[in-house]
């Protein structure tokens, strides 16, 4: 089965001379044609004459303008790819040469929608992202995302959500979801969302602990904005993911008991991001209630089974 690998790229003109060549030699490996994709997010610095000098055997696709955000730069690196599996990695992972069959080779399973491997620290020391687990807890999800397997074998077994940023997709499956939301934008939470919503519809994502990806955290948003604002957006898209995807009352109505605490602690101890957060969400409402209401008729799981995952 063929995929397509598309690689988000803002400002990572050095990154990609050290992370591209390990995705090149990973598809030599496979022996398979599958294409690689470089969507430049309106970098400023040369990463775009990097790609098109020294990587002329990948396809590059140019943003001008503004930059587009996660979601919608990802969006279009889909629609300009070939293949029915999408691998979607960061300018910032290296991923190991044998990473690409065994994500590829779940994808047999009609209800499968994503897999997602083991992300490591750049020094492959540390593990970063294991199986995912959360639950729900004064009023918002908890996640946990440094599970280790529950066995030796390493055998793959669903996890909550795949990291957007080293995932694979099944494509059908993507575009019947829409693919990344834009209300999301620019960054964080539309890879939990798009996998909730597809555990809602009765499908899969699946942890592979057999494919192996090296993280270097921090090397774009950290250095690219201020942190104030990096947390504000967390905030803003924690509320809009559950006010978005969370249909049991039982957790809306904890979640909406919650926040006057929430809000009153948080000021208290000088952390106004939350609180900012929460207004930037409020803009969102009226979008955030129409995809409620289109999406409640395609559900076939509920709130509490997905937050039973990995025992569903």
């Amino acid at each position: 089965m063929k995929a397509s690998i598309i690689i988000l790229n803002w400002n990572g003109a050095n990154l990609l001379r050290i992370t591209l060549p390990s995705v090149i030699a990973a598809v030599k490996h496979t022996g398979v044609d599958h294409e690689i994709i470089v969507v430049d997010n309106c970098s400023q610095d040369d990463s775009v004459n990097v790609i098109r000098t020294e990587f002329p055997m990948v396809k590059l696709i140019a943003l001008t303008g503004k930059n587009r955000g996660f979601g919608e730069a990802c969006n279009i690196g889909v629609k300009e790819s070939k293949h029915p599996i999408l691998v979607l990695l960061n300018n910032d992972m290296m991923v190991e040469e044998d990473f690409l069959n065994p994500l590829l080779s779940l994808f047999h399973e009609p209800d499968l929608f994503a897999a997602v491997g083991t992300i490591k620290s750049w020094d492959k020391q540390k593990l970063e992202i294991g199986f995912i687990t959360a639950k729900f807890k004064f009023g918002f999800i908890k996640v946990n995302r440094r599970g280790q397997t529950i066995n030796s074998e390493e055998i793959p077994m669903p996890t909550f959500y795949a990291s957007g940023g080293a995932v694979a997709y099944s494509k059908e499956k993507y575009l019947l979801l829409g693919g990344f939301d834009d209300i999301y934008y620019p960054f964080y939470w539309e890879d939990v969302d798009l996998s909730y919503q597809a555990w809602k519809r009765g499908w899969k994502v699946i942890y592979q602990p057999q494919s192996v990806i090296y993280h270097k955290g921090g090397a774009t948003i950290g250095k690219s904005y201020k942190r104030n604002y990096v947390k504000e957006i967390y905030y803003k898209n924690r509320f809009l993911f559950i006010w978005r995807n969370i249909t049991s009352w039982w957790h809306l109505t904890q979640h909406f008991l919650c926040l006057l605490p929430h809000f009153i602690g948080t000021i208290l101890v000088g952390k106004f991001y939350y609180v900012k957060g929460f207004i930037r969400a409020l803009r969102y409402i009226n979008q955030v209630m129409e995809r409620r209401r289109k999406e409640k008729q395609f559900h076939r799981r509920t709130d509490s089974q997905i937050f039973s995952i990995p025992n569903l």
